[in-house]
């Protein structure tokens, strides 16, 4: 239930303007966390104002976006704009027009009700009645106040990295409780598994929704968005916040459009998923060709995703090698193969050991997740008959991997 409005002037927004760049899927626009977060609530009825930084060129484009969503800009000048180049939504962005020196610039804000970001380019100085801060910076995140800022209620938005560098480790309730010294309210991010609620009635589960495709450059700056403006704004309990912000964040996901609509569409994704228990990891057969260069970087950057949202990867190429006879070989990766509840197969090439560990597989009754970017749709027939899940870019598939039911 909403409850009473408790906002007095502006829902105000502290963060980046950055170019982003992604190969694939195709992907180029001016957002970053402060305008993206804007440009995501302009459909609700509340005046925006974002402070931000920007160059004069990336300037004038942001306050043409801004005027059209009736978004109100105080922008500082900056030599420069960063910019995000991936090559895939998952990958580790290529950053220009950044260094590591201190940030040149500073802003400085005071207001009833603050979402503040990280920022690469600027330190950013905010004191407000309630503030939500997303540190945005996985590697480095500094606490809240260490710059000065001051808030009377604040809440802290983190990933799992985040929270575990800030709170000292890597055990996710722990890290919950010890951030509540800093804080009213903790929101614990955790990729796949959605996310976790900390505050004064204990902790929450939050789930994520799964989509069927999955877009992820810039979802956890949608996720805090929509939580502080349902927390501070609306008045809503941090838990059912989370989840507005979980359901808000799957609607980008699967769209990548800005506004939200408000309210979100219906039935519009596939169902909240239930994690595990973390100490029970899924295990997951990589199968894909890795006879020369490309094939072998492909694999390894799956391998790399897939890890990284807690799954057990077995990958024939790093866990059994090309020495020894095909027969010990193949022994092996079928050993390895029958070890697994799932497999994620690299298709492109068709590569014929490939194929036969999907149908190896099908015929077991595992679940197959299929990657497939440049295959005629006439050659997926067997696969998508017998029940494969296929997808044509690495972060829905991999985040279908994570998803899967087994």
């Amino acid at each position: 239930m909403q409850g009473k409005n408790l906002l007095h002037g502006p829902f105000t927004i502290v963060g980046g303007t950055y170019h982003e760049r992604c190969e694939f899927p195709p992907w180029h626009e001016l957002y970053g966390s402060g305008l993206r977060a804007a440009a995501s609530l302009a459909a609700r009825d509340r005046p925006i104002q974002l402070h931000t930084c920007a160059d004069a060129r990336s300037s004038a484009h942001l306050r043409s976006v801004a005027a059209g969503l009736r978004i109100t800009t105080a922008v500082v000048p900056s030599p420069h704009t960063p910019s995000f180049h991936y090559l895939h939504p998952l990958a580790v962005p290529a950053i220009n027009h950044y260094t590591e020196d201190h940030p040149s610039s500073r802003l400085e804000v005071t207001a009833d009700t603050i979402l503040r970001y990280g920022m690469l380019e600027a330190e950013a100085v905010v004191h407000g009645r309630m503030v939500v801060y997303d540190p945005q910076s996985p590697y480095l995140p500094q606490p809240f106040k260490a710059n000065g800022s001051s808030a009377e209620h604040l809440a802290i938005v983190a990933n799992r990295q985040e929270a575990a560098q800030m709170a000292g480790t890597w055990d996710l309730d722990e890290a919950g409780i010890r951030l509540r010294e800093q804080a009213a309210v903790v929101v614990v991010k955790d990729g796949p598994n959605g996310a976790m609620v900390f505050d004064e009635s204990g902790k929450s589960q939050i789930p994520v929704f799964r989509t069927s495709q999955t877009f992820s450059i810039g979802s956890g700056d949608i996720f805090s968005a929509v939580f502080a403006f349902e927390w501070m704004v609306n008045n809503i309990q941090p838990s059912e916040a989370a989840r507005l912000a979980s359901l808000a964040t799957a609607w980008y996901c699967q769209s990548r459009m800005v506004p939200l609509p408000f309210p979100l569409p219906e039935n519009f994704h596939l169902g909240p998923h239930v994690p595990r228990n973390r100490n029970e990891e899924r295990s997951v057969y990589l199968a894909g060709p890795f006879f020369n260069l490309m094939q072998l970087w492909c694999v390894q950057e799956v391998r790399s995703c897939l890890r990284a949202l807690g799954l057990k990867v077995f990958s024939p190429r790093h866990d059994v090698g090309m020495r020894g006879s095909a027969d010990v070989i193949a022994r092996a990766d079928l050993e390895g193969l029958e070890g697994c509840e799932m497999v994620f197969a690299i298709l492109d090439g068709h590569d014929p050991g490939t194929i036969f560990e999907i149908g190896y597989a099908r015929a077991r009754g595992k679940p197959v997740v299929l990657l497939v970017s440049n295959s005629d749709a006439t050659h997926l027939t067997m696969f998508e008959g017998t029940g494969c899940q296929v997808f044509s870019d690495i972060a829905s598939a991999v985040y279908a991997a994570a998803w899967m039911d087994v």
